[in-house]
């Protein structure tokens, strides 16, 4: 059985440091692992707590000691990078983008990114340009024509069956 030292004994200890400290403990994992599960929701720091098993300033202490920022703090950061990689990977609306990442306002949103990136989220999106859908006639295969792979190509996809067993489709 592991003993958790409080944070102050574990000060120092260079194993201990960092996101290593963080995610070994299992408080500010059980916080963490919520934010990641469900960023869009109305996160509070006496919710994360209590997820922690923490009163609400035990909770803010020892995040804010060991992740480096205040558990509000991460989470508008963590919301800004998931709407950071959808804008650059996605076509999807603004107001999606929004509401993915918690933001019910499309202006509050905006204004959490460009305080985040400096720039509003339109002109970031413009700055990573999408992939050209493909050429109907290409279909959605490159160099396959217009028919879809069909049970061989999934099974090569999905790579050697185990024991040398053939698989099918």
């Amino acid at each position: 059985m592991r003993t958790i030292l409080p944070v102050e004994e574990r000060a120092g200890d260079p194993a201990a440091d960092g996101w290593t400290a963080a995610l070994a403990d299992p408080a500010v994992m059980a916080a963490l692992t919520a934010v990641h599960t469900a960023p869009d929701r109305q996160w509070t720091v006496a919710e994360l707590g209590a997820r922690a098993g923490l009163s609400r300033a035990a909770f803010a202490g020892r995040f804010t000691t060991l992740v480096g920022r205040p558990p509000l703090t991460y989470l508008t950061w963590w919301r800004m990078t998931i709407a950071a990689r959808l804008l650059r990977e996605s076509d999807l609306p603004l107001r999606t983008v929004a509401r993915r990442t918690g933001y019910s306002s499309d202006i509050a949103f905006a204004a959490a990114f460009k305080r985040e990136y400096g720039i509003t989220p339109g002109r970031y999106r413009a700055t990573y340009p999408h992939p050209e859908p493909p050429d109907e006639e290409e279909g959605p295969y490159p160099g396959m024509g217009a028919e879809a792979p069909g049970p061989a190509g999934d099974a090569a996809r999905r790579g050697p069956a185990p024991h040398g067993r053939v698989t099918r489709g």
